[in-house]
């Protein structure tokens, strides 16, 4: 799914986001797996739609950056941050269950200018409906 080879990941539960202030918002990450190229990817996995998924997770993407850029850390040196959403819902109106997105240019949609953070959506009713083929290492999960 995230097109790289991974040799390990070191996983980590009950991560809280910093707050850097008193009127800022925290948040709590359900699941924060680190890949050897330094790559923190978050794994949200929600139950039930509130309607605020995509800014939640645009929020813990940015909390996360935050936290791991520390003084002296060049912008180049920046780790990429991948969310990935679980969902028991749909959000999005296509009939694909994983969706992968990315920022682009309106007038150039093939030119990503952000590519330090990717968001990715797997919807598990359109997974259910869609009988993957389980071949592939990203559908064998329950169905």
């Amino acid at each position: 799914m995230f097109e790289i080879n991974i040799k390990s990941i070191e996983v980590k539960q009950e991560v809280t986001l910093e707050k850097l202030s008193l009127l800022e918002k925290g948040g709590r990450l359900d699941l924060l797996a680190k890949l050897d190229n330094g790559t923190m990817v978050n794994i949200e996995m929600q139950v039930r739609n509130n309607g605020d998924i995509k800014k939640r997770s645009t929020l813990y993407a940015s909390k996360l950056i935050t936290q791991e850029t520390k003084v002296g850390v060049k912008y180049d040196d920046m780790k990429k941050v991948i969310m990935v959403n679980i969902l028991d819902y749909n959000i999005l109106p296509f009939e694909d269950y994983i969706s992968k997105t990315k920022i682009v240019l309106d007038s150039h949609r093939d030119y990503e200018t952000i590519d330090g953070i990717q968001w990715y959506f797997i919807e598990l009713p359109k997974f259910r409906k869609a009988n993957p083929d389980m071949r592939k290492k990203i559908d064998q999960g329950k169905t």
